[in-house]
């Protein structure tokens, strides 16, 4: 499920949600902000994780999963001023796990969703895959055909 945590003490509740504080226990990498469009991804650490815990970690299905990222100022009380800068949008990608004898210590690394621009699209421009979403549609009809077709001009 979705878990809410603050590299602070305590908790904070904000628009209606509550994050828990991590303190010492948890880290967040530099987010890196370049001029030029790059994917930089992040990581995400929490340490002093007992193992019933490690185990629910491991039976998640977290890969493509969301990782929003919040940069709050904060005031002497706790009280968030004005609006936190974000969210930094990341999709979570591999975890790394330091098993100790009573804890273990989780990385997250979370890409930036620009990596989606990356991939290669499995898509194709043939009248078999224009008909898995418009199964009536005839515009690519002929296009098997083009292939080697010889065309002589002036």
């Amino acid at each position: 499920g979705t878990v809410r945590l603050l590299s602070g003490v305590g908790t904070l509740s904000w628009d209606s949600k509550t994050w828990t504080g991590t303190g010492y226990m948890g880290g967040i990498s530099g987010i890196e902000e370049t001029a030029a469009l790059e994917a930089r991804g992040i990581d995400l650490r929490l340490s002093g994780i007992p193992p019933e815990t490690l185990a629910l970690a491991l039976g998640e299905t977290y890969q493509g999963r969301p990782a929003r990222v919040w940069i709050a100022f904060m005031d002497t009380d706790g009280a968030v001023l004005d609006d936190p800068l974000g969210p930094f949008g990341y999709l979570m990608d591999t975890m790394d796990i330091q098993d100790g004898t009573d804890t273990a210590t989780v990385t997250m690394h979370a890409e930036n969703r620009l990596r989606i621009l990356d991939a290669a699209s499995n898509r194709r421009s043939t009248d078999e895959d224009q008909k898995i979403d418009y199964p009536s549609d005839l515009g690519y009809e002929y296009v098997a055909s083009l292939q080697d077709k010889e065309l002589r001009w002036g």
